[in-house]
């Protein structure tokens, strides 16, 4: 039963990641080294990812009547990208203003900085997965329908993106 369920429990992965970033920076930075907290996450990312992509084809071919798993995985997949993109970019600058300021090549402050920035990157790749994986179930199910062709879904969906 739970073998054909791996797209679910990584999403479920994926979101657990939000509120224990949450947790992580609000009570365990303060008990112990954050670089460790953001390791431990990491896994729980990397695992969440691998599972749903190793579990995306029994997702994918889930049938209309599953629109609300299906709209959850868009809107998570937005939430993730969005996020993931604009944490990885402050994170990056933060690390590099803080190695000017302290003094210490970019470089090795970067490393020590690198499972958080990891991260995000990775829910900045799991958001992406998730949004691509949405595309190709409206696409196929356009073409049942013979509603609307590949070329205009693929370009509000990336007008959607920008926005």
């Amino acid at each position: 039963m739970l073998i054909n369920r791996k797209a679910e429990i990584g999403i479920i992965l994926l979101a657990c990641n939000i509120p224990a970033y949450v947790f992580v920076i609000l009570v365990l930075n303060y008990i112990s080294d954050y670089r460790h907290n953001f390791a431990l996450l990491d896994v729980f990312a990397i695992s969440g990812l691998l599972l749903y992509i190793m579990g995306r084809k029994e997702f994918l071919s889930r049938p209309e009547k599953d629109r609300v798993i299906h709209g959850i995985s868009l809107g998570f997949g937005l939430v993730l990208l969005i996020i993931g993109v604009i944490f990885s970019l402050w994170w990056y600058s933060a690390t590099q203003y803080d190695a000017m300021r302290l003094g210490i090549p970019e470089g090795d402050y970067f490393i020590q900085h690198s499972p958080s920035l990891l991260f995000f990157i990775l829910w900045a790749i799991s958001g992406t997965v998730l949004l691509i994986d949405r595309q190709k179930i409206m696409t196929t199910r356009n073409k049942k329908r013979g509603e609307i062709s590949d070329l205009k879904y693929t370009a509000s969906m990336c007008v959607c993106l920008v926005i």
